[in-house]
């Protein structure tokens, strides 16, 4: 119900019925349901979780690790929040199955536009082999990432030359990125840059990059850049204020 909530013990969670999803328990405007760890960073689910688009959510979470292995991770429709939570592993990319164009986490869809909406997340990390990228905000409105520590480790293997990333947006609209912290990526190949920004012919609007850094220790993939635009479509009321790169090839 509205307001209530479930503390969760330490441990590593992997049966079907330990899946986080909206089919119980959704909250409302005036109270979210929260699901929390006891120990933040000690309970890691390992069961991809369930949020599906068109569906308000009215969720929190704290302190848990989504670590599902070879599943992307995401999360569609409205109003959830995490806070200190962790985004691990995705798909460790090379059985040439197509599996490994995903990401460590995913917000939105393209089954509904928007695919989500109303989303925070506010200091969490991602972490661990990824697949194409490792944090992406997809068709989707009103998100805010603030706080994000994310590195894209191996990447996927792809040989058409499409590019990588770990932080992305991506057709979306009123986006607040602060705070976000991208680190050394690892042995990628084909990245772009540490946040990108593609338009696929219908380009993000109002998305904002405040108080944000790439951060790598050399430019191996060159030409790896701190954050980077792609395609012809224009893309108004974007802002990119106190931006830091440091060890790539150019900032943008």
């Amino acid at each position: 119900d509205s307001g209530d909530g479930v503390t969760i013990e330490d441990g590593t969670y992997n049966n079907a019925l330990d899946v986080v999803d909206s089919t119980h328990g959704r909250g409302s405007s005036s109270g979210y349901v929260y699901i929390r760890a006891r120990n933040w960073g000690n309970v890691t689910l390992t069961v991809a979780p369930n949020f599906p688009h068109s569906v308000d959510h009215y969720k929190q979470f704290a302190g848990l690790r989504f670590d599902p292995g070879t599943n992307s991770k995401s999360a569609a429709g409205r109003y959830l929040r995490f806070f200190y939570c962790g985004f691990g592993h995705g798909f460790l990319g090379g059985t040439g199955t197509g599996l490994d164009n995903c990401m460590n986490w995913g917000i939105g869809t393209n089954d509904v536009t928007p695919g989500a909406q109303h989303h925070l997340y506010e200091w969490c990390y991602v972490y661990g082999p990824g697949g194409r990228y490792a944090f992406q905000i997809y068709n989707s409105d009103s998100i805010v990432v603030r706080g994000l520590i994310a590195r894209h480790e191996l990447g996927w293997s792809d040989t058409k030359g499409d590019p990588q990333a770990t932080v992305t947006n991506y057709n979306s609209t009123n986006i607040s990125w602060q705070n976000v912290i991208v680190l050394d990526p690892k042995s990628m190949t084909n990245a772009t840059a540490g946040i990108y920004n593609p338009s696929n012919s219908r380009a993000s609007s109002n998305v904002k990059f405040l108080d944000c850094m790439a951060v790598f220790k050399d430019a191996t993939s060159a030409p790896l850049q701190g954050i980077a635009w792609d395609d012809s479509a224009t893309c108004p009321g974007q802002v990119v204020s106190n931006f830091l790169a440091l060890g790539t090839a150019q900032p943008g």
